[in-house]
């Protein structure tokens, strides 16, 4: 598995992710909406976790395991929500100064298995279809913008701001051809599901519909 990215800045802010990729196929998409290094010790804090739980298949969950997940989707969970306990503790439990959307994902036995909170929202691009969503998120400035008026990206979901934390959960088995879209993005276009599954392309067709709106994009491989 393996990931590129671009970002679009508009007149609008919408922060850069922190991205983090090992051989092991844990890739997590980290989005600092405050503290920069909040994505950086939160990476640091699943990965730890992860990793440690994949090697030793007797490590205690400091928050159960649920029967309806396999083992990966609870080492996964697990992962998330100690990272948004320790962020909350440690950054925002006085006042709220940083809170980060988060996707994390692992490829194991050609099947991909993830947990989201926020953006990025992922579409799958497979040869002869139109790009198919497989996870989605809306974010407030889409709710609250009038017709007229687009506002600035605005984050719904968000890590480290409670105690607990709003976690979607989903699998999907990709070919070998496939790609993987994650975007972060108010809207998405009409003309983004007529495009081609590689990153200029993509990128084209979302800088091109709105020069004012910023974006950040992935796209995976296997």
């Amino acid at each position: 598995m393996k990931i590129q990215e671009r970002s679009f800045g508009g007149v609008f802010f919408r922060p850069r992710p922190e991205i983090f990729l090992d051989s092991s196929n844990l890739l997590i998409v980290a989005t600092p909406w405050g503290l920069r290094k909040t994505a950086t010790e939160a990476i640091q804090i699943i990965a730890d976790y992860y990793l440690s739980a994949n090697d030793d298949g007797e490590l205690t969950s400091p928050f159960g395991k649920l029967s309806c997940l396999n083992t990966t989707l609870n080492n996964l969970r697990t992962s998330v929500l100690l990272a948004n306990e320790t962020l909350y503790q440690r950054v925002n439990s006085h006042e709220y100064r940083s809170g980060l959307e988060l996707f994390v994902c692992s490829l194991v036995s050609k099947e991909l298995q993830w947990v989201q909170v926020g953006h990025p929202q992922l579409f799958l691009f497979r040869d002869c279809t139109t790009p198919v969503p497989l996870g989605s998120s809306i974010d407030f400035s889409l709710e609250l913008s009038s017709e007229t008026k687009l506002l600035p990206p605005l984050p719904r979901d968000l890590i480290g701001v409670d105690t607990s934390a709003n976690l979607i959960l989903n699998s999907f088995r990709p070919r070998k051809s496939d790609k993987i879209a994650l975007l972060s993005r108010s809207t998405v276009p009409v003309s983004f599901f007529n495009c081609p599954g590689n990153l200029d392309s993509i990128s084209q067709v979302l800088s091109s519909d709105d020069a004012d709106l910023p974006f950040w994009l992935g796209l995976i491989e296997f």
